[in-house]
């Protein structure tokens, strides 16, 4: 049983609920009494939070550590912001990172497009005006964000990390991955800060009639929940891991939401954006200058992500508000471990669909790997969840007074610092007059101050677009093997906690009798909108010996196999994936063997034999020819082994290694000369007095009388067909009668 005792414990990031402590204690308890139960030498387990984050919890070489890693909540280091769209528009630095660590006060490494070099110097510029193709920017010198702490080096160097180090868009799945790539690309907001440099001060410069259209789309539109400004620090907002994933899906009207996957379900909000670029005349205007890059962004998501998350402090605010929508609950998933902490959530390209799995241990001892499916269907909301103007036009004098006096008295207690209270604003854009008006009607006229902003704080209101979904366990199975982990079939998953990859460990908690059968999906991922899995295969069943060939009575001219395994043949190699099966049934021992034949045709001259001696008669024959080659190949000692690795940086790829040994090869090869015996063979006769005169002619024909043995006269055809004889048999091959003396002497 778990006994509590001195270990090391630290938190990341924010603070530690009592539910998050209730959990890493459970978590910490398991790990104890399954390393007891099992004697393993070391043991790691990583589980999700009730609260957000994640626990890891490991033993090794006696050494006992539980870390718990908090989203650390602090205040929106943003200017304060009223809550309304605004016209401004970032600038789009898009290219290749070529520096991601960089020494003191060095900018990050970039390798700029055409189209942003003509971008960032307003379209129209000569050549010799653009950036350079190859920058180096303060304006990408940018840490990571305190939700990927696990990226940040844990020795001192004299390079420092940039976000895009290690926080690349492969760790991200569908939709969200594209997100992080244009989001990346703008970088830090505080622009005063920079350097005057060109270009990293750099804005994107639209004409002022445009610029005037755009006003007018957006002019008191209240946002939902976001600001449309990207992050001033331009660190990345979004999580790609197990205990937290975010994700973009599409409504059935092809707008965007953000998704984020976290232990109290699934939650979904619009998708953030500049609002700017969502406009008709911004689009009107990147045609009009050719911009390929961002008219690409428009046609995938409507307008440019902004790279905002999800409200943190007040996220429930805004889900009272209707914004932050509760798509489906998570099931039982989080119950179990993670093969990984960065096993987070894969998504297709529109996110209606989404794959994780997860593992856990039975009553047995044996572990069972677990695979989930999640289906989204998306709503759209009015407007985009974007409020207008609330219209006064149309009540009459007394009313709208009525209604401003209790708006403006409400407004003056709120604050556009916070986000709880631009929810409230937010929430009096969705009401309709007459709830505002008889909420006026009982504060006597006017608002009474705290005691009002608490009513609307704490006013639901049903969600502003009609999201539905579901988690379903859609696989189950063993995981097992026996023996010391670094001989068990191996498949690593990327853990950034250690920097690299990490094997799973297939061995049960306890002794186990009989081995279990295993057909197990370990890892899944979307290749667009197709599902791949990596399965985990063990069959310790056998067959007996076994023979099989293509051999035939009468092998002769062409070509047969016989394949012959001795010893229990088994299923070798423990890992196939959708694409990919390698494994095959071997024995401990087979010999191939493959004949060649040819035909080699008949003899020059047909053989003759007289009966007996001093015989008269005798008989004449021929035989066809054929030659056999005869190759054997004896493999001893097969093996097979299959290895899976999960790459660093990847989340929708896998990697599938093969390795055949054979301990001992023997190959034979002989050749071989034979004969069929035509079936047609010929009696002959001759006389002479002194060597052919007994026996008689057995009444063949033949004229004139021999004399001194000549003529030999053929008088008689036979046939006997054997076994085989249709490979010589052409016919008759002797016209009868047939003097053959100039052969037979």
């Amino acid at each position: 049983m778990y006994q509590p005792r001195p270990r090391g414990e630290h938190v990341t990031g924010g603070e530690l609920t009592a539910e998050d402590s209730a959990a890493i204690e459970l978590l910490a308890r398991r790990l104890t009494n399954i390393k007891q139960a099992s004697g393993l030498s070391s043991l790691r387990m990583v589980r999700a939070l009730p609260d957000g984050g994640y626990a890891i919890a490991q033993d090794m070489g006696g050494v006992f550590s539980v870390q718990a890693f908090k989203t650390q909540e602090s205040a929106s280091s943003e200017p304060e912001f009223d809550g309304l769209a605004k016209s401004h528009v970032p600038a789009l630095f898009s290219g290749v990172v070529t520096k991601a660590l960089v020494d003191d006060a060095e900018g990050a490494g970039i390798k700029l497009t055409e189209a942003a070099r003509r971008r960032l110097s307003g379209y129209d510029a000569k050549q010799e005006d653009m950036p350079p193709k190859d920058v180096a920017l303060q304006r990408f010198r940018i840490g990571y964000n305190s939700m990927v702490g696990e990226f940040r080096p844990k020795y001192a160097s004299r390079l420092a990390h940039t976000q895009y180090a290690q926080q690349r868009p492969t760790w991200y799945s569908g939709a969200m991955a594209e997100v992080m790539q244009i989001v990346g690309g703008y970088g830090r907001q505080d622009l005063d800060r920079l350097p005057k440099a060109f270009p990293e001060r750099a804005r994107m410069r639209l004409p002022e009639a445009t610029l005037a259209k755009i006003k007018v789309a957006l002019n008191g539109v209240r946002l939902p929940g976001y600001t449309g400004f990207p992050p001033a620090s331009g660190q990345f907002q979004y999580d790609y891991k197990f205990a937290n994933t975010h994700g973009v899906a599409f409504d059935s009207s092809r707008k965007p939401w953000l998704l984020c996957v976290r232990t109290d379900g699934v939650w979904a909000m619009p998708l953030p954006m500049v609002p700017a670029t969502t406009t008709a005349a911004f689009r009107k205007y990147i045609e009009s200058v050719g911009d390929d890059e961002i008219l690409s962004i428009l046609d995938r998501f409507g307008g440019m992500p902004s790279g905002e998350p999800f409200p943190s402090v007040h996220f429930m605010a805004w889900k009272r508000a209707g914004v932050v929508v509760k798509v489906a609950e998570v099931g039982d998933f989080y119950s179990h471990m993670a093969y990984s902490s960065a096993c987070g959530w894969s998504f297709n390209l529109d996110g209606t669909e989404g794959f994780n799995t997860c593992y856990d241990y039975g009553d047995d001892g044996i572990g069972f790997g677990l695979a989930y499916k999640m289906k989204i269907s998306l709503q759209p909301a009015e407007h985009d969840g974007r409020l207008p103007v609330f219209d006064t036009s149309e009540m009459d004098p007394d009313t709208a007074g009525r209604l401003s006096a209790y708006l403006s008295g409400l407004y003056s207690n709120l604050s556009n610092a916070s986000q709880a209270h631009l929810a409230i604003k937010y929430k009096l854009r969705r009401v309709t007059r007459e709830q505002i008006l008889q909420r006026a009607s009982r504060a006597g006229g006017g608002a009474s101050g705290p005691a009002e902003v608490e009513y609307w704080h704490a006013l639901e209101l049903p969600p502003i677009a009609g999201h539905s979904g579901s988690v379903v366990q859609v696989g189950r199975g063993y995981l097992y093997s026996a023996g010391h982990p670094r001989f068990q079939p191996q498949i690593k998953f990327p853990e950034p906690l250690v920097g690299g990859c990490i094997s799973y460990d297939l061995g049960p908690l306890k002794p186990v009798t009989k081995a279990p059968r295993c057909d197990t999906i370990m890892f899944g991922y979307y290749i667009g909108d197709e599902l791949k899995v990596v399965k985990y295969c063990l069959d310790e069943r056998t067959a007996k010996e076994d023979v099989q060939n293509n051999y035939e009575d009468c092998m002769i001219v062409g070509s047969w196999w016989q394949t012959k395994t001795t010893g229990s043949s088994s299923l070798m190699g423990n890992f196939y994936m959708s694409d990919l099966d390698a494994r095959r049934v071997m024995a401990p021992s087979v010999e191939k063997t493959k004949i060649v034949g040819k035909d080699l045709g008949y003899d020059h001259t047909p053989w003759f034999q007289f009966d007996y001696p001093f015989w008269m008669p005798g008989t004449l024959w021929r035989n066809r020819y054929f030659s056999t080659q005869t190759e054997v190949d004896m493999v001893n000692g097969q093996s097979l082994k299959i290895g899976v690795c999960i790459p660093y940086y990847a989340r929708n790829a896998a990697v599938y290694a093969t390795k055949s040994t054979d301990l001992g090869k023997i190959n034979t090869q002989n050749s071989g000369l034979n004969h069929i015996r035509d079936p047609y063979s010929y009696r002959f006769w001759t006389y002479d007095d002194l060597m052919h005169w007994a026996g008689g002619n057995e009444g063949m024909p033949g004229s004139p009388f021999p004399k001194d043995a000549s003529p030999v006269w053929v008088g008689r055809e036979r046939y006997d067909a054997g076994v085989c004889s249709d490979f010589a048999d052409q016919g008759t091959w002797v016209d009868i009668p047939a003097n053959y003396g100039g052969l037979i002497h």
